[in-house]
C-alpha cells in the first residue's frame, strides 16, 4: 500500500485553536489549568494540580 502525500493531514496532530494575544486573567487562568491538566502527570501529582487550581480560583475570585 504506497502513502498518498495528499493524505498525510490525517496522521499530523490536530490543529490547535489559536490563542488570543490579549488574555483577561479568567482565559490566561484557564489556559494554564488545561495545559497542567494535559500534562503526564501521576494521579498524586494531578491533585496536588486540583488543589492549586481550587486554592487560586478562589483567591483570584474567578467565575463570579
Amino acid at each position: 500500500m504506497s502513502e498518498n502525500p495528499e493524505n498525510t493531514e490525517a496522521a499530523e496532530a490536530p490543529q490547535q485553536p489559536e490563542i488570543p494575544q490579549d488574555l483577561n486573567p479568567e482565559q490566561a487562568f484557564n489556559l494554564l489549568v488545561n495545559l497542567a491538566r494535559q500534562t503526564k502527570l501521576t494521579y498524586e501529582e494531578h491533585g496536588v494540580v486540583d488543589k492549586a487550581v481550587k486554592m487560586l480560583a478562589e483567591r483570584l475570585k474567578l467565575g463570579e
